[in-house]
């Protein structure tokens, strides 16, 4: 069972789940940032609830932006369009994703729009400390996990975060116990690190299919 394949596409499951409870209705454009493997998998779940958005990649490599367009295209039969820089694939967009290794901020506040929602995905800060602090509203998958790793680590040790500026944790928002949006010009920050624990549960669904339909190998281990 491939672990790192499973926490992929989990990645990419929850920028869609995301999105879809704290998006505008009426995407039209996403911003990918990072042409990594995440990023693929991030487009694709976001295109089964985005079908007619419009999705622009940006990555500080030409040559991984071509790859990302063509293979998107080949395997998934989706149209990406190429940004050659950061701020040209956020302006405009209704959805901002960060998915990058980067570790210094490249997303200006002045670039997101009104009613944007920013899913801040990376191990590092990737917007400026303007953009955190200028949010609406600040979701989190796991406050526990945010303020030691990811898009708000910095400001938590400094002591500008705090978890009685984080809004909800998405789970909260995704099971009707706190609402999303009050308006559609909200500007909504999601900060999700990613949580380990669902990518045991993802693997331990995949398992208990693979029993049922006998695929697999069994090995005697000594």
């Amino acid at each position: 069972m491939n672990g790192i394949y499973i926490s992929d596409w989990r990645t990419g499951a929850s920028a869609a789940i995301a999105a879809k409870y704290l998006a505008n209705d009426n995407v039209k454009k996403i911003a990918m940032i990072g042409a990594g493997a995440q990023g693929k998998t991030a487009s694709v779940c976001l295109h089964q609830i985005f079908p007619v958005a419009q999705i622009a990649v940006a990555d500080i490599s030409s040559e991984r932006r071509q790859t990302f367009i063509s293979e998107m295209q080949e395997n998934f039969q989706i149209n990406i369009s190429d940004a050659p820089t950061v701020e040209s694939a956020v302006s405009g967009a209704d959805v901002v994703v960060l998915l990058t290794t980067a570790k210094e901020p490249i997303v200006k506040k002045e670039w997101v729009a009104e009613g944007c929602v920013t899913l801040a995905m990376g191990s590092y800060q990737q917007t400026e400390d303007r953009l955190i602090l200028g949010s609406d509203k600040i979701i989190v998958d796991s406050w526990g996990q945010a303020e030691h790793r990811g898009e708000l680590k910095k400001l938590a040790e400094l002591g500008k975060i705090a978890e009685k500026d984080i809004y909800a944790e998405l789970g909260f928002i995704a099971a009707g116990r706190k609402p999303a949006r009050t308006n559609s010009r909200e500007r909504i920050l999601a900060v999700l690190v990613g949580l380990g624990a669902h990518d045991v549960f993802i693997a331990g669904q995949v398992y208990k299919k693979a029993l049922e339909e006998e695929l697999g190998q069994t090995i005697q281990l000594d």
